[in-house]
Protein backbone atom coordinates (compact mmCIF):
# COMPACT_ATOMS: atom_id res chain seq x y z
CA UNK A 1 0.00 0.00 0.00
CA UNK A 2 1.00 3.44 -0.72
CA UNK A 3 0.62 7.24 0.76
CA UNK A 4 -0.30 10.00 -1.64
CA UNK A 5 1.70 13.44 -0.87
CA UNK A 6 -1.32 15.96 0.06
CA UNK A 7 0.71 18.81 -1.51
CA UNK A 8 0.23 17.60 -5.39
CA UNK A 9 -1.09 14.19 -5.28
CA UNK A 10 2.10 12.35 -6.54
CA UNK A 11 1.96 8.85 -4.94
CA UNK A 12 5.17 7.70 -3.12
CA UNK A 13 6.34 4.72 -1.25
CA UNK A 14 4.44 3.94 2.21
CA UNK A 15 7.86 4.38 4.02
CA UNK A 16 8.94 7.62 2.11
CA UNK A 17 9.93 10.32 4.04
CA UNK A 18 9.21 13.07 1.23
CA UNK A 19 7.29 13.70 -1.90
CA UNK A 20 9.27 12.25 -4.94
CA UNK A 21 6.98 14.65 -7.14
CA UNK A 22 7.12 17.96 -5.56
CA UNK A 23 9.51 17.15 -2.39
CA UNK A 24 7.34 18.02 -0.16
CA UNK A 25 7.26 16.30 3.77
CA UNK A 26 5.15 12.86 3.86
CA UNK A 27 3.91 11.98 6.94
CA UNK A 28 5.83 12.51 10.22
CA UNK A 29 9.07 13.78 8.16
CA UNK A 30 11.88 15.44 10.18
CA UNK A 31 12.00 19.17 8.77
CA UNK A 32 15.63 19.68 7.36
CA UNK A 33 18.39 20.32 9.09
CA UNK A 34 20.12 24.38 7.91
CA UNK A 35 23.67 23.32 7.00
CA UNK A 36 25.10 26.59 6.29
CA UNK A 37 25.54 28.65 8.92
CA UNK A 38 26.38 32.59 8.95
CA UNK A 39 29.65 33.76 8.34
CA UNK A 40 30.86 30.29 6.78
CA UNK A 41 32.85 30.20 3.65
CA UNK A 42 32.09 27.49 1.69
CA UNK A 43 33.58 26.47 -1.60
CA UNK A 44 37.33 27.01 -1.04
CA UNK A 45 37.44 30.82 0.13
CA UNK A 46 34.99 31.90 -2.60
CA UNK A 47 31.72 32.25 -0.58
CA UNK A 48 30.63 33.99 3.29
CA UNK A 49 27.32 33.09 4.01
CA UNK A 50 25.10 36.06 5.44
CA UNK A 51 21.95 34.33 6.33
CA UNK A 52 18.45 32.23 5.10
CA UNK A 53 16.46 33.96 2.86
CA UNK A 54 14.28 31.01 2.58
CA UNK A 55 13.33 27.10 1.91
CA UNK A 56 11.52 25.39 -0.78
CA UNK A 57 10.71 21.59 -1.20
CA UNK A 58 13.84 21.09 -2.87
CA UNK A 59 16.27 24.03 -1.75
CA UNK A 60 17.39 25.91 1.13
CA UNK A 61 18.25 29.20 -0.67
CA UNK A 62 20.87 31.42 1.08
CA UNK A 63 22.14 35.09 0.68
CA UNK A 64 26.08 35.01 0.66
CA UNK A 65 28.92 37.57 -0.55
CA UNK A 66 31.31 36.91 -3.14
CA UNK A 67 34.58 36.84 -2.14
CA UNK A 68 35.88 36.53 -5.62
CA UNK A 69 33.83 39.98 -6.70
CA UNK A 70 35.10 42.11 -4.05
CA UNK A 71 32.11 40.31 -1.52
CA UNK A 72 29.25 41.50 -4.19
CA UNK A 73 25.72 39.93 -2.91
CA UNK A 74 24.67 36.53 -4.53
CA UNK A 75 21.95 33.78 -3.87
CA UNK A 76 23.18 30.41 -2.94
CA UNK A 77 20.84 27.44 -3.32
CA UNK A 78 21.57 23.89 -1.59
CA UNK A 79 19.72 20.93 -2.60
CA UNK A 80 17.83 19.64 0.44
CA UNK A 81 17.94 16.11 0.91
CA UNK A 82 14.16 15.99 0.39
CA UNK A 83 14.33 12.12 -1.15
CA UNK A 84 14.37 8.88 0.76
CA UNK A 85 18.66 8.36 1.75
CA UNK A 86 18.19 4.81 1.37
CA UNK A 87 16.65 4.93 -2.36
CA UNK A 88 19.36 5.37 -4.77
CA UNK A 89 16.78 6.16 -7.66
CA UNK A 90 15.40 9.07 -5.73
CA UNK A 91 18.89 10.66 -4.87
CA UNK A 92 20.18 9.86 -8.88
CA UNK A 93 16.53 11.51 -9.72
CA UNK A 94 16.78 14.25 -6.98
CA UNK A 95 20.49 15.20 -8.23
CA UNK A 96 19.61 15.35 -11.91
CA UNK A 97 16.62 17.38 -11.35
CA UNK A 98 18.98 19.98 -9.61
CA UNK A 99 21.58 19.50 -12.00
CA UNK A 100 19.18 20.08 -15.00
CA UNK A 101 18.07 23.60 -12.95
CA UNK A 102 21.56 24.92 -13.04
CA UNK A 103 21.93 23.99 -16.77
CA UNK A 104 19.30 25.27 -17.71
CA UNK A 105 19.66 28.99 -15.88
CA UNK A 106 23.29 28.77 -17.86
CA UNK A 107 20.93 29.28 -21.37
CA UNK A 108 19.30 32.05 -19.98
CA UNK A 109 19.94 35.62 -21.02
CA UNK A 110 16.93 37.87 -19.63
CA UNK A 111 16.83 41.25 -17.17
CA UNK A 112 13.86 39.53 -15.74
CA UNK A 113 15.83 36.25 -15.17
CA UNK A 114 18.75 36.08 -12.18
CA UNK A 115 21.88 35.03 -13.83
CA UNK A 116 23.88 31.91 -12.67
CA UNK A 117 27.23 32.62 -11.32
CA UNK A 118 28.55 29.12 -10.43
CA UNK A 119 27.45 25.75 -9.75
CA UNK A 120 29.59 23.31 -7.31
CA UNK A 121 29.66 19.81 -5.37
CA UNK A 122 30.99 20.01 -1.85
CA UNK A 123 31.05 17.64 0.98
CA UNK A 124 28.51 15.25 -1.17
CA UNK A 125 26.46 18.45 -1.45
CA UNK A 126 25.07 20.63 -4.76
CA UNK A 127 25.27 24.17 -5.12
CA UNK A 128 24.07 26.75 -7.55
CA UNK A 129 24.81 30.27 -7.38
CA UNK A 130 23.23 33.16 -8.76
CA UNK A 131 22.59 36.91 -8.98
CA UNK A 132 20.64 38.51 -6.14
CA UNK A 133 17.66 40.23 -6.36
CA UNK A 134 17.28 42.86 -3.56
CA UNK A 135 13.47 43.02 -3.29
CA UNK A 136 10.11 41.71 -2.08
CA UNK A 137 8.49 38.61 -3.67
CA UNK A 138 4.65 39.03 -4.28
CA UNK A 139 3.59 36.75 -1.73
CA UNK A 140 5.01 39.36 0.53
CA UNK A 141 2.83 42.26 -1.15
CA UNK A 142 -0.97 39.56 -0.53
CA UNK A 143 -3.04 41.71 1.01
CA UNK A 144 -2.08 44.87 0.44
CA UNK A 145 -4.35 45.65 -1.67
CA UNK A 146 -2.17 47.09 -4.60
CA UNK A 147 -3.33 49.37 -7.35
CA UNK A 148 -4.60 47.09 -10.50
CA UNK A 149 -2.54 49.23 -13.11
CA UNK A 150 0.66 47.99 -10.56
CA UNK A 151 -0.68 44.53 -10.69
CA UNK A 152 -1.21 44.11 -14.12
CA UNK A 153 2.45 46.41 -14.62
CA UNK A 154 3.95 43.08 -13.24
CA UNK A 155 2.38 40.77 -14.94
CA UNK A 156 3.07 42.90 -18.57
CA UNK A 157 6.85 42.27 -17.03
CA UNK A 158 6.15 38.78 -16.34
CA UNK A 159 4.84 37.88 -19.52
CA UNK A 160 7.69 39.59 -20.95
CA UNK A 161 9.99 36.85 -19.36
CA UNK A 162 7.71 34.04 -20.55
CA UNK A 163 7.51 35.02 -24.34
CA UNK A 164 11.51 34.90 -24.03
CA UNK A 165 11.28 31.47 -22.11
CA UNK A 166 8.73 30.48 -25.07
CA UNK A 167 10.98 31.29 -27.83
CA UNK A 168 13.67 29.28 -27.13
CA UNK A 169 15.04 26.49 -29.31
CA UNK A 170 13.40 24.21 -27.02
CA UNK A 171 11.33 26.53 -25.55
CA UNK A 172 11.48 26.14 -21.27
CA UNK A 173 8.19 25.88 -19.12
CA UNK A 174 8.57 27.28 -15.44
CA UNK A 175 6.20 24.92 -13.97
CA UNK A 176 5.47 26.75 -10.79
CA UNK A 177 4.84 30.29 -11.61
CA UNK A 178 3.14 32.06 -8.16
CA UNK A 179 3.79 34.53 -5.99
CA UNK A 180 6.21 33.43 -4.10
CA UNK A 181 8.50 32.70 -7.49
CA UNK A 182 8.10 36.40 -8.77
CA UNK A 183 10.53 39.03 -6.98
CA UNK A 184 10.56 42.87 -7.88
CA UNK A 185 14.04 44.10 -7.95
CA UNK A 186 13.67 47.39 -5.45
CA UNK A 187 16.14 49.38 -7.83
CA UNK A 188 14.74 48.89 -10.80
CA UNK A 189 11.11 47.91 -10.15
CA UNK A 190 10.97 45.23 -12.43
CA UNK A 191 9.61 41.47 -11.20
CA UNK A 192 12.36 38.67 -11.82
CA UNK A 193 11.25 35.00 -12.17
CA UNK A 194 12.97 33.08 -10.24
CA UNK A 195 13.41 29.62 -9.06
CA UNK A 196 13.97 27.01 -12.22
CA UNK A 197 13.93 24.25 -9.87
CA UNK A 198 11.10 22.50 -11.81
CA UNK A 199 11.52 23.83 -15.01
CA UNK A 200 11.96 21.69 -18.10
CA UNK A 201 13.29 21.84 -21.64
CA UNK A 202 12.94 18.84 -22.46
CA UNK A 203 9.96 18.74 -25.13
CA UNK A 204 7.87 15.89 -26.96
CA UNK A 205 5.22 16.05 -29.60
CA UNK A 206 1.94 15.32 -27.60
CA UNK A 207 -1.27 13.38 -29.31
CA UNK A 208 -3.07 15.55 -31.90
CA UNK A 209 0.62 17.91 -32.55
CA UNK A 210 0.64 19.60 -29.62
CA UNK A 211 4.34 20.07 -27.85
CA UNK A 212 4.81 19.56 -24.11
CA UNK A 213 6.90 17.86 -21.81
CA UNK A 214 7.14 14.34 -21.25
CA UNK A 215 5.78 12.53 -19.02
CA UNK A 216 7.28 13.22 -15.63
CA UNK A 217 6.66 14.26 -11.81
CA UNK A 218 6.39 17.89 -11.78
CA UNK A 219 2.91 19.24 -10.76
CA UNK A 220 3.94 22.62 -9.88
CA UNK A 221 1.88 24.07 -7.17
CA UNK A 222 -2.12 24.11 -6.08
CA UNK A 223 -4.24 26.54 -7.41
CA UNK A 224 -1.61 27.57 -9.50
CA UNK A 225 -0.92 24.88 -11.96
CA UNK A 226 -3.27 24.17 -14.51
CA UNK A 227 -5.00 21.28 -15.40
CA UNK A 228 -3.12 19.67 -17.98
CA UNK A 229 -0.03 19.84 -16.54
CA UNK A 230 -1.44 17.38 -13.70
CA UNK A 231 -0.96 14.87 -16.71
CA UNK A 232 2.53 15.76 -17.61
CA UNK A 233 1.16 17.29 -21.25
CA UNK A 234 2.37 21.08 -20.18
CA UNK A 235 3.16 23.60 -22.71
CA UNK A 236 4.05 27.58 -22.68
CA UNK A 237 0.78 28.39 -22.34
CA UNK A 238 0.82 26.41 -19.07
CA UNK A 239 2.77 28.79 -17.47
CA UNK A 240 0.16 31.83 -18.35
CA UNK A 241 -2.71 30.00 -16.96
CA UNK A 242 0.07 29.89 -13.84
CA UNK A 243 0.72 33.85 -14.01
CA UNK A 244 -3.26 34.37 -14.43
CA UNK A 245 -3.82 32.43 -10.94
CA UNK A 246 -0.93 34.66 -9.53
CA UNK A 247 -2.47 37.77 -11.02
CA UNK A 248 -5.79 36.74 -9.79
CA UNK A 249 -4.65 36.07 -6.08
CA UNK A 250 -2.62 39.55 -6.00
CA UNK A 251 -6.05 41.69 -6.73
CA UNK A 252 -8.29 39.69 -4.80
CA UNK A 253 -6.50 38.30 -2.18
CA UNK A 254 -8.70 35.37 -2.61
CA UNK A 255 -6.53 31.98 -2.87
CA UNK A 256 -6.91 29.77 -5.29
CA UNK A 257 -4.71 27.20 -3.48
CA UNK A 258 -8.41 26.61 -1.61
CA UNK A 259 -10.21 26.26 -5.08
CA UNK A 260 -8.43 25.03 -7.80
CA UNK A 261 -9.37 25.68 -11.16
CA UNK A 262 -12.02 28.28 -9.70
CA UNK A 263 -11.78 31.67 -9.51
CA UNK A 264 -15.25 32.55 -7.84
CA UNK A 265 -14.12 36.55 -7.13
CA UNK A 266 -12.82 37.20 -11.29
CA UNK A 267 -16.08 38.94 -11.60
CA UNK A 268 -15.57 41.52 -9.41
CA UNK A 269 -12.48 43.06 -11.47
CA UNK A 270 -12.91 45.75 -13.98
CA UNK A 271 -13.62 44.23 -17.27
CA UNK A 272 -10.72 45.23 -18.81
CA UNK A 273 -8.92 42.49 -16.67
CA UNK A 274 -11.26 40.14 -15.80
CA UNK A 275 -11.77 39.19 -19.50
CA UNK A 276 -8.12 39.29 -20.44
Amino acid sequence: MNQHCLQCGKEAKLNAKFCPGCGAPLGGALPQVQRLQPGQIIHGNSFRILHTLGKGGMGLVYLAENKRTFDRRCVIKEMLDYFDPNDQQQKATARQRFEDEARILSRLNHPGIPSIQDYFEENSHYYIVMDYVDGQNLEQMLGRHLPESQVVGYGVQVCEILEYLAGLSPPVVHHDIKPANIIVDASANRACLVDFGTAKARLSIQPGGGVGVQKSSIYGTVGYAPPEQYKGQSEPRSDVYALAATLYHLLTNDDPGEHAFSFPQLSSLSPHVSTT
